[in-house]
């Protein structure tokens, strides 16, 4: 089975949106990434069910890496996925977010997932397979 830590070096930040809005803050990492999201669901079923619940339960508070929000305001504040946006700045971002980050499928394919998907129209992990 999957160590719950890689899941997390592979999918950062939170997995599921605040449901009291006045809870959210105006942060980098807030919500969850896009990219991220649609990657779980279109992973197999069975991962989705017996994995995701582990990995909410182990970690309620789950938040993306802090060491990030610097880098995130100065190259993606407006985009979708902040996550995938650091990929494609990964040149100029700080050593610890790149640290943190450096594992996630938007980071790591950012090139590879701007070149050959469009994600509008067919998932991450359907494209880049």
């Amino acid at each position: 089975s999957m160590p719950i830590g890689l899941f997390r070096d592979l999918f950062p930040g939170p997995l599921v949106m605040e449901r009291d809005p006045s809870a959210r803050q105006a942060t980098p990492f807030a919500d969850p990434d896009p990219l991220i999201m649609d990657m779980l669901q279109g992973m197999n079923g069975d991962i989705q069910e017996t994995l995701l619940p582990l990995v909410h339960d182990t970690n309620k508070a789950r938040t993306a890496p802090r060491s990030c929000d610097k880098d995130v305001q100065k190259h993606c504040g407006k985009e979708r996925s902040q996550v995938h946006c650091l990929g494609q700045h990964q040149d100029d971002i700080s050593d610890s977010c790149r640290k943190d980050i450096s594992h996630s499928v938007p980071f790591l394919c950012s090139k590879a997932i701007d070149k050959f998907c469009d994600v509008l129209q067919v998932g991450v992990l359907d494209c880049l397979s």
